[in-house]
Parts: structure tokens; C-alpha cells; sequence
């Protein structure tokens, strides 16, 4: 009997267990279909952790509003602004692909832990 446990420990030892909970450090979204805006085409968006600069800028933009206009209007602003693009692609984008940049940006904004709390 002691040796199926030390045989068990052995395994669990060798056991691939990743526990790599950091989040990604960048988000690349295939805009499709592309967006043209002003005549240039944009096929991707390349997203980074913002700046305090971007994010502050960004709620610069809404000021002191309270709406769910003004939510989605700071997170619009702020993925251009990190994705480096004219807010109107933001705009031409479908919603889901919207979703998915605040997906990777709204949890590096709020900071802490992720716990699935609010």
C-alpha cells in the first residue's frame, strides 16, 4: 500500500498543472468586415493595457454624465484611443467585436483581483 502512494505523489509531481491565471497582455480583433474611415481601411485593432493619460482622457470626454450613453461613449473613446484609431471605426463596428475589446479593457481599467463580482 505505501508504495501506490508514493507512486501517486510521484505522478502528481509530474503533473502538468498550469495555474497561470494572468490575464493577456494584448488583444489583436480581425475587424470584419474591415472599416473605412476618411478613405483608410482598418482590417485590425491592436489593443494594449491604456495609459492613465488614455484612460483619463477618456473620461474627460464624458465629463460628469451619468448614462448609459456616457459608459458606452468612454468605452468607445478609450478603445480608439488605445487601439490608435478614429473613434468612427469604433462606430462602424459590429457590436460584438465592440464587446470583445471592452472584454480585454474594462477589467484592466477597474483594476483588482477578477473575482466575477461587481
Amino acid at each position: 500500500m505505501p508504495d501506490d502512494f508514493t507512486r501517486l505523489a510521484d505522478d502528481l509531481d509530474q503533473a502538468d498543472v498550469s495555474t497561470d491565471d494572468s490575464p493577456p497582455t494584448s488583444l489583436t480583433l480581425v475587424l470584419d468586415p474591415p472599416v473605412e474611415v476618411d478613405k483608410k481601411t482598418f482590417s485590425s485593432l491592436h489593443l494594449v493595457e491604456p495609459t492613465g493619460r488614455q484612460v483619463q482622457l477618456a473620461e474627460n470626454e464624458v465629463g460628469t454624465q451619468a448614462s448609459f450613453g456616457a459608459i458606452r461613449k468612454y468605452q468607445f473613446s478609450l478603445i480608439a484611443r488605445v487601439g490608435r484609431v478614429p473613434v468612427e471605426v469604433i462606430h462602424a463596428m459590429p457590436i460584438s467585436q465592440i464587446n470583445e475589446a471592452w472584454g480585454f479593457l474594462g477589467p484592466l481599467v477597474k483594476g483588482g483581483p477578477l473575482t466575477g463580482g461587481i
